[in-house]
């Protein structure tokens, strides 16, 4: 009578196979995925944002925007426009403005000279027209970066445009300010200038590797980003965003 079954060597050899086979696929689902090169969100990348679109992609996918901010620390609201005719015929645009869950940890003074840069903030059009003030179509989403920007260009802050693998500046910031707070503080944003950074003894530009200087600490804020939005209307002073960071708060001026 013929043996249809295999031989006991046979089946050993087979299971020997198999185990060898799962002990692959388990190996490689524990092998951390391939991120264009990124290793923490928090670390940032080298910039400039439109020579690497694929990896700045994936650093904005991994900031989880919002996290760990107070309500205040999160703009949505009205903003007015500079023209009538830059917001297809309104006089202001609602926006929403969030900060980077690593926005308080972000060394700006490292990203404008030699180290990586930074995506501190995210901003979104909600309105059915362009916001003339960031260069925003109706509905966009662009993300602000400080760093490296390419060109040859100083480094400085400015806004991206990030969709599918495609990256596009959308706005330069004229200048960057910084007010010191040693306090720890959690990520947040705002439209005007916190306590006691309104005037100009109290608003230190950055040094750049241009200027070859460094920074002085200013005479620490008190209360940091003290909350009340108007309605209606820009409240005093709204000429950029505060965004908290390594040095207390951080200004990327319009």
């Amino acid at each position: 009578m013929t043996n249809h079954f295999p031989s006991r060597g046979r089946a050993r050899t087979r299971l020997k196979i198999a185990i060898s086979a799962a002990a692959l696929i388990a190996a490689a689902s524990c092998t951390p995925q391939a991120n264009n090169g990124l290793a923490r969100p928090q670390d940032g990348i080298p910039g400039p944002p439109q020579a690497m679109p694929g990896r700045m992609d994936d650093y904005v996918q991994q900031i989880d925007f919002g996290a760990g901010s107070d309500p205040s620390g999160i703009f949505e609201g009205p903003l007015q426009c500079q023209t009538q005719a830059g917001c297809g015929g309104q006089t202001e645009v609602r926006m929403r403005i969030v900060p980077s869950n690593y926005a308080n940890t972000a060394d700006w003074q490292k990203a404008l000279n030699n180290g990586n840069g930074y995506v501190v903030a995210k901003i979104s059009n909600m309105d059915a027209v362009p916001f003339d003030r960031l260069n925003m179509s109706a509905y966009e989403v662009a993300y602000v970066w400080v760093g490296n920007n390419g060109n040859g260009e100083a480094r400085t802050a400015a806004l991206y445009a990030v969709r599918a693998g495609n990256v596009r500046r959308v706005f330069t910031f004229k200048a960057l300010h910084y007010c010191h707070d040693t306090t720890p503080q959690k990520p947040a944003v705002h439209i005007y200038s916190p306590a006691k950074c309104t005037g100009t003894a109290a608003s230190t530009p950055f040094a750049t590797n241009v200027q070859k200087a460094s920074i002085e600490p200013i005479s620490a804020i008190g209360a940091f980003l003290v909350s009340k939005i108007t309605a209606a209307l820009d409240p005093p002073g709204f000429d950029g965003l505060w965004i908290s960071c390594s040095y207390g708060c951080c200004e990327a001026q319009f």
